[in-house]
């Protein structure tokens, strides 16, 4: 007991004596005294200027320092004069801990910080010259070589940090950033080994370009263990940004983390589970109102010497409303990544991914329930792949799976897609987006639609490859391929196949067409997309094996079409229909203002009225044989194609007949009407019928000139000249009819009394309903005149003959009687 009050008096004597050395100390000596030598000291390591206000000490419990109004000068060629100024910068340390070799250091005390922090446009920065490169790869090789520097603190307590009303001004003059940081408050509990301390931050944020304010408040416990090994727990942050330049107008951020586990001598970081919910408002400009987002991790772990980052789950829960037009009102979707896997080295991804969705609004009249994507993700960027396995769509009773690969991502993407649609009713998914189709013929269509397909992209060549290995609508089947080249200006080539369809399905029902006024033809305007088919570049081919189109079905049908720089050819165009195979060629051409068109045809044995009725409805024409057309024309209305067009047309038809007027029964009522006679009631059908029809012609800027007209027909042989007016409508024929004795004529009557005769008939006015007129008076008087002359010259030939044979008689008398007087004379010469 002596022993141990001797020591407690050496102690306290000591302490005594130390207390009273520091009071000495304080007593006679003013730290002010030696600001001029701190002040030359900053000077001369860095060549700035300190400036100091006050300088105070305090002593018992805690040694302290006081510094007030404390700046430091900016680095030459900077803006603002100060880099840092501060009103109050107080730190001390505990005095009896110091006796036992214990390290307590108070509180250290920041008030009024301000912080100028600038890069000017060559992009160099204010503390350039306060960092020493060489001096920092030492620190950082001694750092890396030593041993751990948390041993040599051991004892270490700091009261913790009191940082209140700051401010950093960040200025970038490079990118013309603006970042202001003010209200910057930093407090902290006392630190010390092995023990949790709270950490409370709060500070406003200002960014000039794009306008942004976000206000922060941030709480924490941390413990820092001597073995190196950090733990954060109730970490909580706060966030509210609000702009009015951004299409989100305010953001509301509140992040909570229970537990983080930071043990960096194991090199190992652990967050069994954090929360993220995010509060958005949209600005008008933006279609969704409001969006809140939920994101929740679990067991995530992260291993600082292999760098690999897992996490067991990644959840994000989404809820959004639309803006008072906007097409969705409200929408749910929760996102899910299982097994989450990533490799900071290799920039290797794994995870499996799980979506449900959830919409209602106008363009979902009907809402949208429980849509899933489901799909096992799997990304390598270090060597550029893409795997998409498993991948599973249901929406709107529809039902997608597929594949998706891909090589070289990031240089130049190479994406392979294999996606299986199952059968769905399109018209009902239609339905429920709110989309009425027009009514149709069957109305049972749209309700079979399926496709098997794979796409390939190369973001190299800019190249969109659609493999169709079977595309179903109804009963018709589609296969082939597809590819678009060049996006800016698109390369096009297909290569189609269709089995079979019924057009007529999917029309509107026929129905008596509303009376309407007749247009123009000036009102008649053709607008093409010009500018649209000049960019096109287009070379494809497509097959249809059996349409069906209001009249016809046409089979075995090839167009193949090629557009570039503004010419379009359809080349060639076939087709098996009405029991022939036509042939033709079409073409465009959009180079000038004008649009150009020109169309080619060779049709053989061709039923020319099911081809005018089908296609017009109605046969002015009809008859079977071979109908050739080479035409071309130009304009933007139906009067210019028919004004500016030029070409030639040939026929060479049998069995035919031309409808509108009866060539024959005219000429009947005409010879009827001249003899006074009535004309007859004639049930015959208003056409002029024939065996065979030969018509050549030229079209010059929509004038149609007949180069050869010849027509057998009933009782006529017919030829004609003559020209059609396109633009007008109308016709000019000279037809001459030459009369000819048959058995039975068009209509049963003959036409006895104008046989041997040429009929000539002008047909002129209307090419539908043409004015007919004949000239039979002359016909029958020229025809009287050569029955009177035939008669004249039967006479003069029978007087002729009467004249004659008397003549002969006469001759014939007096041979006889010159003979007998000769012979009577000779008698006595002894003949």
């Amino acid at each position: 007991m002596p022993m141990l009050k001797l020591l407690l008096k050496i102690a306290l004597g000591a302490i005594l004596t130390l207390v009273i050395a520091i009071g000495a100390l304080f007593a006679f000596v003013d730290p002010n005294d030696y600001r001029q030598d701190i002040t030359d000291i900053v000077q001369k390591q860095t060549g700035r200027d300190l400036q100091i206000g006050n300088m105070s000490l305090s002593i018992w419990p805690r040694i302290a320092i006081n510094l007030e109004q404390a700046s430091l000068s900016n680095a030459p060629g900077f803006s603002t004069d100060k880099m840092l100024q501060a009103n109050v910068i107080r730190v001390g340390a505990a005095i009896l801990p110091l006796l036992q070799q214990r390290l307590e250091i108070d509180q250290l005390t920041l008030d009024g910080v301000q912080i100028s922090l600038q890069k000017d446009a060559e992009g160099k920065t204010n503390w350039d010259d306060l960092v020493g490169t060489e001096k920092a790869e030492e620190t950082e090789q001694k750092a890396t070589t030593s041993e751990n520097p948390l041993n040599k603190l051991a004892a270490l307590s700091f009261g913790g940090l009191n940082i209140q009303n700051a401010q950093v001004h960040w200025q970038d003059a490079s990118s013309g950033q603006d970042i202001k940081l003010s209200e910057l408050s930093v407090t902290t509990g006392t630190v010390a080994f092995g023990a949790f301390f709270p950490i409370n931050l709060q500070a406003i944020t200002q960014l000039n370009t794009p306008q942004l304010t976000t206000k922060i408040a941030l709480e924490i416990d941390a413990k820092i263990d001597k073995s190196g090994a950090y733990t954060l727990r109730n970490l909580v942050i706060n966030n509210q940004t609000d702009s009015s330049a951004l299409p989100v107008s305010k953001v509301i951020a509140k992040l909570s983390v229970p537990t983080i586990d930071l043990n960096l001598t194991a090199n190992q970081i652990a967050l069994p589970e954090l929360t993220l919910d995010l509060e958005n408002s949209g600005a008008k400009t933006l279609p969704l109102a409001t969006i809140n987002n939920q994101i929740k991790l679990q067991n995530l772990s992260f291993d600082l010497a292999q760098m690999q980052l897992q996490i067991s789950q990644i959840e994000l829960a989404t809820q959004a409303q639309g803006q008072a037009d906007f097409a969705i009102a409200d929408l749910n979707n929760t996102l899910q990544l299982s097994n989450f896997s990533f490799a900071v080295p290799t920039q290797h991804l794994q995870t499996q991914m799980t979506s449900n969705t959830s919409a209602k609004g106008p363009a979902l009249p009907a809402g949208l329930q429980n849509s899933k994507l489901n799909a096992q993700l799997d990304v390598d960027l270090s060597k550029q792949t893409l795997n998409v396995q498993n991948l599973d769509l249901s929406a709107l009773n529809m039902q997608i799976k597929g594949s998706v690969k891909g090589s070289q991502i990031i240089d130049a993407p190479q994406i392979h897609t294999e996606l299986a649609l199952a059968q769905f009713d399109l018209k009902q998914l239609l339905g429920t987006l709110g989309i009425d189709l027009p009514p149709m013929t069957d109305a049972n269509r749209f309700q079979k639609v399926a496709a098997d397909l794979a796409l390939d992209f190369n973001g190299k060549n800019e190249s969109l490859a659609v493999t169709l290995k079977q595309f179903t609508l109804d009963e018709s089947i589609l296969k082939g391929s597809a590819s678009v080249a060049n996006f800016a200006k698109p390369t096009i080539r297909y290569d189609l196949a269709l089995d079979k369809m019924n057009a007529n399905l999917y029309l509107p029902p026929k129905s008596e067409p509303a009376a309407e006024e007749p247009k123009s033809d000036e009102e008649l305007v053709i607008e093409l997309p010009n500018e649209l088919i000049r960019s096109l570049n287009i070379n494809g081919t497509l097959k249809v094996g059996d349409l069906i189109i209001d009249k016809l079905n046409p089979k075995n049908i090839l167009i193949t079409l090629q557009a570039n720089n503004g010419v379009v050819k359809v080349e060639p165009l076939k087709a098996d229909l009405f029991k022939t195979t036509i042939n033709a060629q079409a073409g465009l051409d959009v180079t000038g203002d004008t649009p150009k068109y020109s169309v080619q045809t060779q049709a053989p044995k061709v039923p020319v009225g099911d081809v005018l009725l089908a296609f017009t409805g109605d046969d002015k024409l009809s008859g079977l044989g071979s109908v050739n057309l080479d035409i071309t024309t130009s304009g933007k209305t139906i009067k210019q194609f028919m004004a500016n067009l030029n070409g030639r047309t040939e026929m060479d038809l049998t069995d035919g007949a031309v409808k509108g007027f009866n060539l024959a029964q005219a000429i009947r009522d005409a010879q009827a009407k001249l003899k006074g006679e009535a004309i007859p009631k004639d049930a015959a059908p208003k056409q002029t019928d024939f065996s065979s029809l030969i018509a050549k012609a030229n079209i010059v800027n929509g004038l149609v000139t007949t180069e050869k007209l010849q027509a057998l027909a009933p009782y006529m042989r017919i030829e004609g000249e003559g020209t059609i007016t396109l633009p007008k409508e109308s016709l000019n024929y000279l037809v001459n009819a030459k009369i000819v004795n048959t058995e039975k004529g068009q209509g049963g009557k003959s036409l006895d009394d104008l046989s041997g005769l040429t009929v000539p008939v002008r047909l002129k006015g209307s090419w539908l309903d043409p004015d007919i007129s004949l000239d039979l008076k002359s016909l029958f008087e020229a025809k009287a005149k050569a029955e009177l002359d035939k008669k004249k010259a039967e006479l003069k030939a029978k007087a002729e003959e009467k004249v004659e044979a008397k003549k002969q008689e006469v001759i014939e008398n007096a041979k006889e009687k010159v003979q007998d007087k000769l012979k009577d004379a000779l008698k006595g010469f002894g003949f």
